[in-house]
């Protein structure tokens, strides 16, 4: 594979390297992204549609292909700029536009696979290339059922391919992932001669397409500043530690920014991309934890307040938006976490009254109190919160492998509900002394139940040694005493620690343990696979507990972390997970906790 020179730039900042990875994302803050990756289906330009049930992605563009191969990318954060011997191309998107400024010839083949994002039907679909308006229109149809139209508006020569062809993708056979091949049409070959401009434009409506390419067209520089300003506004370069972490810091800021969206009226953060296109409430509850410590007030509060009223009838967050019938045990801790977080942190800043009436307080209060009870009756058996197999944030089965039963992290979650009541019955004056009694009560069966004197048990039936300690401690350690928790973490990191800087999602010498990713099948995604998101809380959890004994782990966890961003995976963003032999950038390549854990993780170890 060629050794690609990688740049990263903030104002008069820089950091370098090479890397192995040519793939870079643009996105646009409305659902719809760009993915050059010449590996992935994923690839291409993406748009969301608003629907009655949230919305649909749709794929648009497959690739845009020059004829010199990339030497260099920079990334600047607002925009990705790419060398091509000779040539440059900087990228940037906005609304549901795509605009590259080329500085000097060069030829690009535009390759389409116009489609819903999953709907692989090889049959009836037409594409028509024609002018209209002084835009190229690419049209697609598929049969009756939907049509896509991207316009083209450019200041060069461009030549009708009209070319059907297999495209194999050699990552989504890797990951088992079918199909790994796919028709995809090139459509035309654009001809750059000089400096040129290129607006690409996608919609399903052609008017739409039309209007705004001209305007990105006639308004080209003032996009690409207004990108730069805008980053600029959001985000400050802060000289943390060095420049290495100083960068990765910043890109996972930028990161989890860029996977903001407000999408017709839905407003949330993406769990990733390509493929966790939707608002996943774990993840998202998850990923708030760190725009809480950056102080993004005013978007956790829309994000936290738009889901209130997603509550189901057993007392539990709905899972995912758009809608998903899958359950989760944990989202709805999470949730209630996060929210107990905010409000804490607006007391503490004196800015609660700003934020917060008494009358919201209060119906917080009501919606948390009849979550408790609905919860209660359906899930909680002697003090203890129940899951069914796949309802944990390790959802994925193999070999009888579920996770059924009373957990770990999902007792934390419970206990850290049960607190935020009572933080806000003392916050509102209120006495209740059940409730503070119903606390203590699960505390002490929790404790007495999973910890044996020498170990934390997964579940109350499974002493299986899994990195979920890690989580139970990062959300609610008050079952234990420091040295108790010490004294866990000495006897399980051992069996789950990874030498080049992460843990393993199960005991290493467990019959289940799969030392490399095996893709869509999921045999080690929760069996071996080493989660970014993961490692970088049991990072602050050893920092937390004894950060001299466990010096060498935390500092191994942030330098793989800090690589897995800045040069490997999608440049400047933070991957799902790593197979545990070596570290990898793998599975969902931008994803959102991976990069909010990492902030989380710089601020709690740097902080002094």
């Amino acid at each position: 594979m060629e050794i690609i020179d990688i740049e990263h730039v903030f104002k008069h900042f820089k950091v370098s390297s090479t890397s192995q990875s040519d793939a870079f994302i643009c996105t646009n803050k409305k659902g719809g992204f760009f993915l050059n990756n010449k590996n992935s289906r994923f690839r291409g330009l993406h748009f969301a549609k608003p629907s009655k049930d949230g919305w649909e992605l749709f794929k648009t563009i497959d690739a845009i292909t020059p004829n010199k191969s990339i030497t260099k990318i920079t990334n600047k954060l607002h925009s990705i700029n790419t060398k091509l011997n000779g040539t440059t191309i900087e990228y940037v998107m906005e609304n549901n536009s795509l605009l590259l400024d080329v500085s000097n010839k060069v030829e690009l083949v535009f390759t389409f696979d116009c489609r819903k994002i999953y709907d692989f039907d090889e049959q009836n679909r037409n594409y028509k290339i024609y002018e209209e308006k002084n835009t190229i229109i690419i049209e697609y149809q598929k049969s009756n059922n939907y049509k896509i139209y991207i316009g083209l508006k450019i200041d060069c020569q461009y030549e009708i391919l009209n070319n059907w062809r297999e495209q194999f993708y050699e990552e989504e056979e890797k990951r088992n992932s079918h199909p790994s091949t796919l028709w995809v049409y090139d459509a035309l070959k654009i001809i750059c001669d000089k400096s040129s401009k290129i607006v690409i434009c996608c919609n399903d409506k052609k008017e739409d397409v039309i209007n705004n390419s001209q305007v990105y067209f006639s308004n080209f520089k003032n996009v690409f500043e207004k990108e730069k300003k805008l980053l600029y506004d959001h985000i400050n370069f802060e000289p943390i530690d060095t420049n290495r972490i100083n960068f990765a810091y910043l890109n996972a800021k930028n990161s989890v920014e860029r996977l903001e969206n407000k999408i017709g009226n839905d407003i949330g953060i993406y769990a990733g991309l390509p493929w966790f296109g939707q608002f996943w409430t774990r993840d998202e509850s998850i990923t708030l934890g760190a725009l809480i410590q950056l102080k993004k007030y005013h978007f956790v509060k829309k994000v936290l307040m738009s889901r209130l009223n997603k509550f189901n009838e057993d007392g539990r967050l709905q899972n995912r938006f758009p809608h998903s019938s899958l359950g989760s045990a944990d989202g709805t801790g999470w949730f209630w976490f996060r929210m107990n977080q905010f409000i804490n942190s607006l007391y503490k800043d004196n800015l609660i009254d700003f934020f917060f009436t008494l009358e919201e307080i209060i119906k917080i209060r009501n919606h948390l109190e009849m979550s408790i009870e609905k919860q209660k009756k359906n899930f909680v058996h002697e003090f203890l919160m129940y899951n069914i197999g796949l309802e944990t944030w390790m959802d994925t089965s193999h070999d009888g492998d579920t996770r059924s039963g009373y957990r770990i992290e999902i007792q934390s979650l419970w206990l850290r509900t049960l607190a935020f009541n009572n933080y806000l019955n003392d916050l509102l004056h209120i006495e209740d002394e059940e409730k503070l009694k119903y606390e203590n009560a699960t505390v002490k069966k929790v404790r007495e139940t999973f910890f044996d004197g020498k170990i934390l048990l997964d579940g109350r039936e499974d002493p299986t040694i899994r990195p979920n300690i890690f989580l139970a401690h990062n959300i609610y350690p008050l079952y234990l005493s420091n040295i108790e928790w010490k004294n866990v973490f000495m006897n399980s990191l051992d069996k789950l620690w990874l030498n080049w800087g992460g843990v393993s999602t199960i005991d290493k010498e467990n019959n289940l343990f799969q030392k490399n990713y095996t893709g869509e099948n999921n045999i080690s995604y929760h069996r071996g696979d080493s989660w970014y998101f993961l490692n970088n809380l049991t990072a602050i959890s050893l920092f937390r507990c004894d950060n001299k004994l466990f010096q060498k782990q935390i500092n191994k966890i942030i330098e793989a972390s800090t690589q897995d961003i800045l040069y490997s995976g999608v440049i400047g963003h933070s991957s799902e997970i790593s197979s545990a032999e070596n570290r990898k950038s793998e599975g969902s390549l931008v994803q959102a906790w991976s990069a909010s854990t990492y902030i989380e993780m710089i601020k709690e170890i740097y902080a002094n």
